[in-house]
């Protein structure tokens, strides 16, 4: 076992039997909607302050002065931790996040974020099996699809689509549905066009479809949260030739 998964395992720990992450647990299960069987699935753990880190864990390899070092706890003390996996089931990077409501991002430890699909080591078996992929932008977006029964979703942890990324999917499937956040600034739209732009320059879909009407201002996880995951499917929208063709044709005028 490498350092990283020992320390993902004692967070896990620390959160399902803890008795200083009672708050982290609260936010997880009443805030955020998520159960027990999801925490316990996925490994979700939790990092109290002032724990000793694992250099392996803490540095990452890296020579780092005494403020980068200080930096580096303060993103993963207090904090959630939820493991990011390789395809085979291998840690390779941590995504941790304040117990709070608000505006408090997400931090990653460092890695190369379009090499890798999160929940891609869970989805694959689905993904080949109904030979279709849903793509969601972050983290609770796609532990709440995978939750709520839709199991052949990945989130692409907020970056944009990359080659790598659409190298995974066509190894498993090649049927392509989009759920990005509806945004008043439409930027989710501009990422899902996006998206759509390189999966038709690689010709290997089937069909590409999106999930877009939603009301303004809510993501998958919100909506699904409030209306159920059968509404969320059910705003499910194939994109013909023209549609593509036309989101490309706007894409070169920008």
């Amino acid at each position: 076992m490498n350092s990283l998964q020992a320390f993902v395992n004692t967070c896990h720990e620390r959160l399902i039997h803890g008795e200083k992450a009672n708050k982290p647990r609260e936010y997880l299960l009443k805030i955020r909607s998520l159960t027990e069987r999801t925490l316990i699935e996925h490994k979700i753990g939790y990092c109290p302050w002032g724990v000793d880190l694992d250099p392996n864990v803490r540095y990452f390899g890296e020579d780092l002065d005494d403020k980068e070092k200080r930096d580096w706890q303060y993103n993963i003390w207090g904090r959630i931790i939820v493991p990011i996996y390789d395809e085979f089931g291998t840690v390779i990077s941590l995504a941790t996040k304040k117990p709070a409501v608000g505006k408090h991002p997400w931090w990653n430890l460092p890695f190369v974020k379009g090499n890798a699909l999160f929940l891609i080591d869970k989805a694959r078996n689905e993904m080949y099996a109904k030979n279709k992929v849903y793509v969601v932008e972050g983290y609770v977006d796609a532990l709440k699809l995978y939750q709520e029964g839709l199991k052949n979703v990945v989130a692409i942890m907020g970056t944009a689509l990359t080659l790598r990324k659409v190298g995974l999917i066509a190894r498993y499937c090649n049927n392509v549905c989009f759920g990005f956040d509806v945004d008043e600034n439409r930027s989710g739209q501009k990422a899902s066009d996006t998206s759509i732009i390189l999966l038709n320059k690689y010709s290997f879909c089937e069909n590409i479809s999106v999930i877009d009407t939603i009301p303004v201002g809510e993501d998958p996880d919100s909506y699904v949260t409030k209306y159920g995951i059968k509404s969320y499917i059910s705003h499910e929208k194939v994109l013909s030739a023209k549609n593509i063709f036309f989101i490309c044709q706007r894409a070169r005028k920008k």
